[in-house]
């Protein structure tokens, strides 16, 4: 269970990079003119910083999770 909980962080990682990789050029391609960068900006921005919000809360749900399931094996083997 543990080893499929770390390929699907992983496989989400890897997703995250890829959506910022394919942002990229956009953000790139909407410097062209003189006041669209920072108006793209502050467009993505909260975005970016809620998606980093909720991933952090999930990993603190998941790591508590863990240690919770872990608790209730230690206890039932003895």
């Amino acid at each position: 269970m543990l080893m499929w909980a770390r390929r699907w962080c992983l496989l989400r990682t890897s997703r995250m990079h890829s959506r910022r990789s394919s942002l990229k050029p956009t953000r790139a391609g909407q410097q062209s003119g003189p006041a669209s960068p920072a108006h793209g900006r502050s467009q993505s921005w909260p975005w970016v910083s809620g998606l980093v919000g909720v991933n952090v809360l999930l990993g603190a749900v998941n790591i508590m999770l863990t240690v919770l399931v872990l608790m209730v094996v230690v206890a039932s083997s003895n």
